[in-house]
């Protein structure tokens, strides 16, 4: 039998299988690039969309119309408008963590950092100064909420269930979440580094997590009048927001003020009296 040495293929080196997988790795990410640069563009649209015309006009053919895409092309990228819907509650959730995670650590603290490693450091210390503590948790609570404050389409998205069609198929106005609970769930992932930051200044694990929701609470109840009410002095709202978060910060941490007072050892909340004992 004969064979043209034409016909033959070389056997690849292992370098040649090294190059190759890389070149097949670089093309994936770019591929995965601009898939998550056209995601970001749909979304802008999307609430644009909402912006302008509310949910009553969000549909996936004038998001496709508006972005120059058919409606079938869009399911490259979303699975529908609750796809949509979940990933926009998703990046409003994303910038409230960037906007705590941004909040570095008054100088008071001595060298401390964000982060976990500043954190597991605040927590093996006796106890961080009180007053660090609540510049801290001020300018993080701060933080999150002028994020909120300055996207009230993002705050809308936060209090609605993105289920936007009925099982048979027609249209169906958005239901708001199951309860309160719910929405402070999502919430408290993202918020952990201000749960994180009361429990550096001594608080236990029950009376940080109290504190925080209790606030949370507070400042989305806020928002929520506002919107409702068509506020529109947002610096009035903020230094109403800020005074609340002072006076609950100065109620909790009264107790540890006075713990540590003594002896300066690590501020710890004193018991309440028996008033009813002998």
């Amino acid at each position: 039998m004969k064979v043209k040495f034409d016909a033959l293929t070389p056997v690849p080196s292992p370098q040649d299988l090294a190059e190759a997988r890389e070149r097949i790795q670089e093309r994936l990410d770019r591929q995965a690039r601009a898939n998550g640069i056209r995601r970001e563009q749909l979304l802008d649209v999307a609430q644009d969309l909402i912006d302008a015309q509310g949910l009553d006009g969000f549909n996936m053919r004038v998001i496709a119309r508006r972005a120059g895409y058919t409606a079938g092309a869009l399911y490259a990228y979303f699975d529908g408008k609750e796809g949509i819907l979940l990933a926009l509650q998703r990046r409003v959730l994303d910038r409230l963590a960037d906007a705590v995670q941004g909040v570095k650590w008054p100088r008071a603290s001595r060298g401390a950092r964000s982060g976990p490693t500043g954190m597991q450091e605040a927590k093996a210390a006796p106890a961080l100064a009180l007053d660090v503590a609540q510049q801290l948790y001020l300018a993080q609570s701060l933080a999150w909420w002028r994020r909120l404050a300055q996207d009230p389409g993002g705050f809308q998205l936060l209090l609605l269930r993105p289920s936007l069609v009925t099982a048979a198929g027609s249209p169906a106005a958005p239901a708001p979440l199951s309860g309160p609970a719910a929405m402070l769930g999502d919430l408290e992932a993202v918020l952990q580094p201000c749960r994180d930051s009361l429990l550096a200044s001594g608080l236990d694990e029950t009376e940080a997590y109290l504190l925080h929701r209790e606030l949370v609470a507070c400042g989305l109840g806020l928002l929520a009048l506002a919107t409702a009410s068509g506020h529109s002095q947002p610096d009035g709202l903020e230094a109403q927001w800020r005074g609340t978060l002072e006076r609950w910060l100065a109620v909790s941490m009264r107790p540890l003020s006075a713990a540590g007072a003594g002896d300066g050892a690590a501020a710890r909340p004193i018991d309440q009296a028996d008033l009813f004992g002998e």
